[in-house]
C-alpha cells in the first residue's frame, strides 16, 4: 500500500514539469516591459579611433608643489607650459601664475610680456586685473604706473584694482614721507590723517629741541634722543667755558678768546643741531608707526 503511495506522490511531480515541456519556448511567460519579445539589437561599442582628440585637464598641483618647496623658476616653466596646452580661463590662470611669479623673481620684462599676452586675448578676462595687480606691485616704476592706470580706469572698483592702490598709498607714504592720492579709499584717507598728526607733533618736537638747546648746549640733543652726543656737547662747552673764567681770572684776557669762541659757537650751534636731529628721525619714526598700523595695510583679496 505504501509503495502505490508513493508511486502516486512521483507521479504528481513529474505532471508540472511534462506540462510546461509542452509550451513552445515563443509563449513561455516573462517579467519586464518586453513580455517575452525580442529586445532591440545595440550597436557594438567602437574602439576609439588614433586621431581622436581626447581633452586633458591641466595638471596645476605640480607647478603649486614647486612653488611651495620654493623652485619659483621651474614653477614658472611650468605654468607657461601648461598655458600653451590649455585654452580658455585654464590658459588665463596659467598666465597670470607665470606672470606673478616672474614678478616675485624680479623679472618684469617677462611678467609684463606674458600679461600682454593675456589681455591681448581677452581684454575682460577675470584674470585680467589680478595679472594688472602683480605688475602694479612690482619693481619697474614704468610698468606699475601704466598697470595701475589700466586698473583705474577698466577695473574701478574691483577688489584687486583697490589692492593695487592702497598699495601705491602705502609706497608714497614709505618713500615720500606723505600722501598725495589717495584714490578716494577709506583707509587712505585714514592713514593720510595719521601721518598728518604724526608729522605735527614731531614739528612741535622740533621745536621743544631747538628751545632746550638755547637753553643749555646739550640737552637738546638728550631731548632728541641723542644722549651720548648730548653729553659730549654739555662737557666739551663746560670745559671751555671755565677755561674762559679761568683766563679772564689771571688776566690772561689773550689766551681767553682761545676758549670763548669754541664755548659760543658750540652755545649757538647746539639747537640747530638738535632741531636737525628730530627732522632726521622723523621719518624712522614714521616708518616705525607704519609698521604698526596693520589694521590699514593693504590685502591680497582671495583668489
Amino acid at each position: 500500500m505504501s509503495g502505490t503511495k508513493n508511486t502516486i506522490r512521483l507521479l504528481l511531480c513529474l505532471v508540472p514539469w511534462f506540462l510546461g515541456s509542452l509550451v513552445p519556448l515563443s509563449h513561455a511567460v516573462t517579467v519586464g516591459p518586453l513580455d517575452g519579445k525580442a529586445g532591440p539589437s545595440l550597436k557594438p561599442l567602437a574602439v576609439p579611433d588614433a586621431t581622436l582628440h581626447v581633452e586633458e585637464l591641466p595638471d596645476t598641483g605640480f607647478p603649486k608643489a614647486l612653488e611651495k618647496l620654493g623652485d619659483l623658476p621651474s614653477a614658472a616653466l611650468e605654468w607657461q607650459r601648461l598655458a600653451h596646452k590649455a585654452h580658455g580661463q585654464e590658459r588665463e590662470e596659467a598666465l597670470t601664475n607665470a606672470a606673478r611669479l616672474n614678478i616675485a623673481m624680479e623679472r618684469p620684462a617677462v611678467a609684463v610680456a606674458i600679461i600682454t599676452e593675456l589681455l591681448t586675448e581677452n581684454p575682460t578676462s577675470a584674470y585680467a586685473p589680478e595679472a594688472l595687480y602683480h605688475i602694479s606691485t612690482g619693481p619697474n616704476s614704468a610698468a606699475q604706473s601704466d598697470a595701475l592706470r589700466q586698473l583705474s580706469e577698466k577695473f574701478k572698483g574691483n577688489p584687486w584694482a583697490t589692492a593695487a592702490q592702497l598699495h601705491d598709498v602705502w609706497q608714497q607714504a614709505e618713500t615720500k614721507g606723505k600722501i598725495t592720492q589717495t584714490y578716494g579709499l577709506p583707509q587712505a584717507e585714514e592713514l593720510k590723517t595719521r601721518i598728518k598728526k604724526l608729522r605735527s607733533a614731531q614739528q612741535q618736537k622740533v621745536a621743544k629741541a631747538g628751545a632746550i638747546g638755547v637753553m643749555l648746549p646739550g640737552a637738546g640733543h638728550a631731548f632728541a634722543g641723542n644722549i651720548p652726543q648730548g653729553l659730549t656737547v654739555f662737557i666739551v662747552w663746560c670745559l671751555f667755558t671755565l677755561a674762559f673764567l679761568s683766563a679772564c681770572r689771571h688776566r690772561h684776557y689773550a689766551y681767553s678768546f682761545l676758549f670763548v669762541i669754541p664755548a659760543v659757537a658750540l652755545w649757538l650751534t647746539s639747537p640747530t643741531v638738535a632741531m636737525q636731529i628730530v627732522r632726521d628721525d622723523t621719518h624712522k619714526t614714521l616708518l616705525k608707526n607704519l609698521a604698526s598700523w596693520n589694521d590699514l595695510r593693504p590685502t591680497i583679496p582671495n583668489p
